[in-house]
């Protein structure tokens, strides 16, 4: 038996940082565009969101609370999604 020794050449490893990645798959620019677009909607869309955040649907015991949740999702629900998911032209 003859064993040769044979190296595999592998490319020089380099990091690489999350901004790089994030501008790669333009998930910087769309994050950058969220935080413009709250900045101006600031008040409106931050109210939503911590309206639905304060309401649990774990923490509702009772059909009553249950469905006034369910409600109130459905009517932020268009805000959040007009928001997060504009309509492109």
């Amino acid at each position: 038996f003859h064993f040769e020794v044979v190296f595999l050449k592998f490319e020089k490893p380099f990091k690489v940082k999350s901004e790089q990645v994030g501008y790669g798959s333009r998930a910087q620019k769309l994050r950058l565009q969220l935080q413009r677009a709250k900045k101006a909607n600031a008040q409106r869309i931050t109210s939503v969101e911590n309206a639905a955040s304060r309401k649990s649907i774990k923490k509702d015991e009772s059909v009553a609370r249950l469905e006034e949740w369910y409600q109130q999702a459905v009517r932020h629900r268009k805000q959040l999604r007009d928001f997060y998911y504009p309509p492109t032209t």
